[in-house]
């Protein structure tokens, strides 16, 4: 037995059942909401750098105060030093150049005797 060859309304019917029927694709709706103009992660960075910076600043100005209130200090201690030496030259400086006041020594000389009786 021979076969034969398909009639053209035959090969179109078995065309039709052996490929798929062609539907529209259809697409999910488009998410249109905007978008942020930066990277959040890179934002959340950029932020903790400059709190960082800012602690910094902040720190170092605290300080620049301490150092100051420390140099104030040191100051005051000077002029307290400096009045203490002018303080123990006046009194000095008078001994030592002899233009002090003269001292008065005075001798006393007590006898006692019998019966109460003292002489000087």
């Amino acid at each position: 037995m021979t076969a034969r060859a398909p009639s053209a309304p035959e090969r179109a019917a078995r065309r039709s059942r052996t490929r798929p029927r062609t539907t529209p694709a259809i697409y999910p709706p488009r998410d249109l909401t905007p978008l942020p103009l930066f990277d959040p992660r890179a934002q959340r960075i950029a932020a903790g750098g400059l709190l960082v910076g800012g602690a910094g600043w902040g720190a170092g100005q605290l300080l620049l105060g301490a150092g100051q209130l420390v140099s104030a200090a040191a100051g005051l201690g000077s002029l307290v030093m400096w009045a203490a030496i002018a303080v123990v030259a006046s009194r000095i400086a008078p001994t030592i150049l002899g233009a002090g006041r003269p001292t008065t020594v005075h001798n006393t000389t007590v006898h006692n005797r019998w019966f109460g009786r003292s002489t000087h």
